[in-house]
């Protein structure tokens, strides 16, 4: 086993401070001058990992067994950041600093969709508190997100590009 004070000099070694950066890192182009890939390459790869990359599909909620009603549901107001605002006319309105936002829901369905991978006319309801089954349809389908199936089984997730 290593003494202590070699293993401090080993640590401090791999420590950069903040003033030395600039310096670490001419010393590094000095010290790595060959190129190892060339842009060409890059692009190749680059378009090969696009072309191949799978989203992770993963139900945070339940994989951490972390029930719905533990999510503060609503949509939050951009100026004030309360919950919820309220959908009317078409726009959703701050009950407490009267802002509104024809779009504030959009961060509510993001952030939702980082969650759980899809969405429901239903869940969607729930989260955003909206009670027409029509609005919630026109909503999720004015944010042309991927579809799935058909009626009470349509699922809706992120487009991914």
């Amino acid at each position: 086993m290593f003494s202590t004070s070699i293993m401090e000099k080993r640590v401090f070694q791999k420590i950069i401070y903040a003033d030395q950066i600039l310096n670490k890192i001419e010393s590094l182009e000095k010290n790595y001058r060959e190129e190892v890939i060339n842009e060409k390459e890059i692009k190749k790869i680059h378009k090969l990992i696009l072309k191949n990359h799978e989203p992770l599909m993963m139900d945070i909620l339940s994989e951490y067994a972390i029930p719905f009603s533990e999510l503060i549901s609503g949509v939050q107001c951009p100026t004030c950041e309360r919950f919820p605002m309220k959908r009317i006319s078409g726009t959703w309105k701050c009950s407490h600093c009267l802002t509104t936002s024809k779009t504030a829901h959009i961060k509510a369905i993001e952030e939702y969709l980082l969650l759980r991978n899809y969405i429901t006319n239903q869940q969607y309801r729930e989260f955003l508190q909206l009670d027409s089954t029509n609005i919630a349809y026109k909503i999720l389908t004015d944010l042309n997100l991927l579809i799935t199936g058909t009626k009470k089984n349509r699922k809706y997730y992120f487009a991914v590009k």
